[in-house]
């Protein structure tokens, strides 16, 4: 009976994420969409490349006239907010403080094979290059580099991936959610010190 119930609510979540999915402004192959619309705004101003993955509970905050572009193989992990709109709080004509009925809008693009760690913050107009890696609870309010490993509150460069590493696996689209873990034993975890010399 049990597994019964699990395979119905893994059912209808599997329908809801494909209804979600038309949603969107476009969505390619393989896409997981773990998080709910409650918290999207303009979705027809959303774009996910291929085998993107977004986590629960995001807040993504599109415009009419902003959008938010992620390239494939990114994957946002939970509790993140990608907001593309902020008030108008200094400029010489403003009409009310702390700010006023201006909204400035500006897109935000993560580029291919982006991780962004839980909790961060991605403010209006950054763009986030390709194989870059936000650490948890970031907030990122500049363009971030390619490749780049970036944390903190303003999010700052820490060091940077290995280019001719990420570029090999990119050119074979070789992105996590593309590949079929069960065939490699699923799972694993390993002292970070022993991977090198695996």
């Amino acid at each position: 009976m049990i597994m019964l119930l699990k395979t119905i609510k893994g059912y209808l979540q599997h329908k809801k994420m494909e209804k979600n999915k038309k949603k969107y402004g476009s969505v390619g192959k393989n896409v997981i969409l773990q998080t709910t619309m409650k918290n999207i705004s303009r979705p027809e101003n959303i774009y996910l490349g291929d085998y993107v993955s977004l986590g629960s509970d995001l807040v993504m905050y599109a415009t009419s006239n902003s959008r938010i572009i992620i390239g494939d193989g990114s994957i946002i992990a939970p509790r993140c907010k990608l907001i593309t709109s902020n008030h108008n709080y200094d400029s010489k004509n403003m009409k009310s403080i702390p700010f006023d009925n201006l909204n400035l809008v500006q897109d935000i693009v993560i580029e291919e094979g982006v991780w962004i760690g839980d909790s961060v913050l991605v403010l209006p107009g950054v763009r986030i290059g390709k194989g870059a890696v936000i650490g948890g609870g970031s907030v990122v309010t500049k363009d971030i580099p390619e490749y780049a490993i970036v944390a903190g509150n303003p999010a700052k460069v820490l060091k940077y991936r290995d280019e001719y590493v990420f570029n090999e696996l990119l050119s074979q689209k070789k992105f996590y959610r593309s590949i079929d873990w069960k065939r490699y034993g699923g799972k694993e975890f390993v002292k970070k010190d022993k991977v090198e010399s695996r």
